[in-house]
Parts: C-alpha cells; structure tokens; sequence
C-alpha cells in the first residue's frame, strides 16, 4: 500500500509534511535484482554512515513493528561490529529551526521541518552517537550536501560507505549515487533502512543494485567488516578482558582453566558477557556463560564465519 500524504492540520507543522508509515515487511533478497558491481566491503577503507535517524522522521513509524524496529537493532549490531573493527562510525542530521534560506526548497516539498523544542533533532537512543562518533549536519537529500562529508573521508582514505538509516528511497538512494559521483564505493544496507512502504523500499534498493551501489544484508556486512584476523582479534579481546580483571598478562591465563578459578563469579562473568556480546553481534550471553573453561570460551568466539 503507498502511502498517502497528509496535508491536515491537526498534525505537529513540523511533521505535516510526512506520510504516516503503515508497518511492511522488509523485503527479502529474492525481491532486489543482483548487484551490477562486484564490490565487497572492506573495514579498511569504510565508514559507517547512520542517515537522518531522528525522532522527528522516525516519528511516523510504529516503532514496535517492521520495518522500524528491527531496522533499529540492526544499525546497532552493525554500529558495534564498526567499533570493534576501527570502522568510523558517521551520523547525519538535520538542524531543528532552520531559516527558510537555509531550508530552500524542501519547505515547499516537505514543510517546515524540525520545529520546537528540539526534541525531534535528537538521534534515537538505541542508535545515538557516542565517543569518537562524528556528526555531520546535512542541509539536502545528500550526505554530502551542506558540510565536510566527502574531504573528512577524504583526509582519512576511506573510499567506501556503508548505508543505514532512513528514508530508503530519498537521502540513503541519493546518498549512494552521490558517492557514486565521487568515486565513492556505496553500500545500502538492505534491512537497516526504513521507507515510506515496501515499493518504496524496493525500488530504492533496486536503484542502488542497478545503477550506482550494491544492497548488502546486515548479517553479510557485520561478517565482511570482523572478517579479516576476525579469530586473532576475538581471542585477543576475551583474553585481554580476562588478563585485565585478573591482574595478570595474557599468556599468563592457562587454556585449561576453569573460567569461574580465575576470580570470574557469576556476576561478573555476565558483565564481560554484555561487554561480548555488544562487539561480537553472533553470540549471546548463554552461549558465553555456557563456558566451563577458557578453552571452551576460545572456541566460541573463534568460531562461526571467518
């Protein structure tokens, strides 16, 4: 079902613009055509780029449904896969309260915009920036548009970009084929984008595949992004977590310990289960606490796709 545009007044000025979005499924891979490129995401030439996820356009969702909802879970499992890979993480966002010569011809499209106490500027919580996290302020459809996007990349010889976020078929499409334009590798991540409906969703997915970027799963960029050294990496981090608490060097843990000899009780071994479980996407905290030994703890994190 497309959606209909809302012109009556008894909405916020602010959001009279938007459609209310009807919850969709997001689409399957079987319903976007094969990317023309071969193209493969590399965490060291990447960003990843969270597009325009604010209160304000995430306001017309049902945020306990599809697409919004999971949509949401997956930007946070990809955020945290860029953490641990050194992937950049990027934020856009519009400014609340913009003059009308800053706003140009989206009020006449979409109205005012972001209006009154700002609270609709603010990113999602589940998703919100934090640390070395960067934001750019955006003025058009483009990321690129209105600030220091492309030099930033630029300067740090990142050549590819991967795309979360919202709307699907307006600033994430657009985003792709300007970094298309500037020699930029995009990928739009199939199930971390929202749309106004699933032909909107389709179609925007079908453009990138088609004509200027590849449509990627969350599950196949998250394993592209920990996949290099990801075994060495993983032990490493478990080890260095378990060295740190214990007070000890790294090769000083023995692989045939018992997890719980080494001074990990119960409560603590399910606080470095939240910790593991934020930079390894693929586990939860039963599949850690599950572990007898340190051995077996090994094999976990080592394990799955490399």
């Amino acid at each position: 079902m497309n959606p209909v545009i809302e012109s009556n007044t008894d909405r916020p000025p602010s959001v009279r613009g938007l459609p209310s979005i009807a919850p969709y499924q997001t689409p399957s891979p079987a319903e976007i055509p094969p990317n023309r490129v071969s193209w493969r995401p590399d965490p060291g030439r990447g960003v990843l780029l969270i597009h325009d996820l604010q209160e304000h356009f995430l306001s017309v969702f049902d945020r306990t449904a599809t697409p919004c909802k999971p949509m949401l879970a997956h930007v946070g499992a990809i955020k945290r896969a860029c953490q641990f890979a050194g992937v950049p993480v990027l934020y856009t966002a519009q400014s609340a309260d913009q003059s009308e010569e800053e706003r140009g011809l989206l009020t006449d499209m979409w109205g005012v915009g972001i209006r009154g106490n700002n609270a609709g500027e603010r990113i999602a919580p589940e998703v919100a920036p934090e640390g070395q996290d960067t934001l750019f302020i955006k003025k058009r459809y483009s990321a690129f548009v209105g600030n220091e996007l492309a030099s930033w990349m630029q300067s740090r010889g990142r050549d590819q970009i991967y795309i979360c976020g919202i709307y699907g078929h307006i600033g994430c499409q657009v985003t792709a084929c300007d970094a298309f334009m500037r020699d930029i590798q995009s990928f739009v991540v199939r199930d971390a984008i929202g749309d106004f409906s699933r032909e909107h969703h389709v179609a925007a997915l079908t453009y990138v595949a088609t004509r200027c970027g590849a449509v990627v799963s969350s599950d196949d960029l998250i394993h592209d992004i920990v996949g290099s050294n990801r075994r060495d990496r993983r032990a490493a981090t478990v080890l260095g977590d378990l060295a740190e608490l214990m007070g000890v060097a790294s090769d000083e843990i023995a692989p045939e310990a018992v997890v719980t000899d080494l001074g990990v009780d119960s409560l603590r071994l399910m606080e470095l289960a939240e910790r593991w479980t934020r930079v390894f996407p693929d586990l939860t905290a039963m599949d850690i606490t599950s572990c007898r030994t340190v051995r077996e703890l090994l094999a976990l994190v080592e394990g799955g796709p490399s």
